[in-house]
């Protein structure tokens, strides 16, 4: 009898209880909701400082690659470089290689910086491991005394994120 009793009170109280009202509804969803587009736009804050660290720590990489690649080919010049602008008005310099026996010549060709000697050429820094947008460029390359001066940039849509400048001293100097 008293589990009866007990269930006809549940029943009673349960057909007694209103529901939330429209008012109640309403607000609980607008909270809801504003919730929702915090958390939305913080994680649009948060996705886009990731990409441009990410693209900060890339275009760092590519820069001590390109320089890296620029040093070694200048390290085996025999003579004073000629810098000369190419047909764009960029950097270009020519010098003789004791590693190529030859004629050599850094050069910027979008998006990089290439390596010709005679009929062949090849870029020091690849597309692959450029980001999306991402271009090395030649700056300043200039005889310094018994060296060469140079100044490396890396851009990224056409703002120049990373830039090194670097000294190198031939191997035969």
């Amino acid at each position: 009898m008293k589990r009866w009793v007990k269930s006809a009170r549940l029943r009673r109280r349960m057909a007694d209880r209103r529901g939330f009202s429209l008012t109640e509804l309403m607000a609980a969803l607008l909270v809801l909701g504003m919730l929702t587009s915090l958390m939305a736009g913080g994680a649009m804050v948060v996705k886009n400082a990731y990409e441009r660290m990410t693209l900060r720590t890339t275009a760092q990489l590519v820069l001590s690659t390109a320089v890296t690649a620029v040093t070694e080919e200048l390290r085996w010049a025999a003579d004073a470089p000629q810098s000369q602008p190419d047909s764009q008005d960029q950097q270009a310099v020519s010098f003789y290689s004791v590693r190529w026996k030859g004629q050599v010549r850094l050069e910027n060709r979008s998006p990089t910086i290439w390596l010709v000697a005679g009929d062949q050429a090849a870029p020091l820094v690849t597309a692959q491991t450029l980001g999306q947008g991402m271009q090395v460029q030649l700056a300043l390359c200039e005889r310094s005394g018994a060296g060469f001066s140079c100044r490396v940039d890396v851009t990224v849509d056409d703002s120049v994120w990373e830039s090194q400048e670097f000294w190198v001293l031939p191997v035969n100097s």
